[in-house]
């Protein structure tokens, strides 16, 4: 049994009061910091999110644009190749056209030798000299 002013009494009622409100005031402070702190992370996720978007749509224009790019190269090359091979081919046969002219002159020259001698040694070795083939 313990006695207790009344006064006192009221003095811890009042301090009790002034602390639960005092507790009540700091969890309310505390749920608007965390509402806080949630909004500021949802609007940062937000942000970043647009940002890392428009810079996916970014890359992928760009590689876009340099598959376009490697794609006309490519066509490029390829047209300069079937260029080269075709003049390549020209050439070739342009050689062997001359070689082919030069060994039909030659072979000309040569049975014109070869006839001139068969005039001069009187017509009996003609067909031994002539025989030359052409490839």
């Amino acid at each position: 049994e313990i006695l207790i002013s009344k006064s006192d009494l009221q003095e811890k009622d009042t301090a009790m009061k002034e602390l639960k409100t005092r507790v009540y005031e700091l969890n309310m402070e505390n749920e608007y910091q965390l509402r806080l702190k949630d909004m500021n992370h949802h609007e940062k996720t937000k942000e970043l999110t647009e940002k890392f978007i428009q810079e996916m749509e970014s890359l992928k224009t760009k590689n876009q644009v340099l598959k376009t790019d490697k794609d006309k190269e490519e066509a490029k090359h390829e047209e300069e190749r079937q260029e080269l091979i075709e003049r390549q081919h020209q050439e070739l046969q342009d050689l062997e056209s001359a070689k082919q002219s030069e060994t039909h002159g030659r072979v000309r020259e040569i049975s014109g030798v070869a006839s001139k001698e068969s005039e001069n040694a009187g017509g009996v070795r003609t067909s031994a000299y002539c025989q030359v083939r052409v490839a």
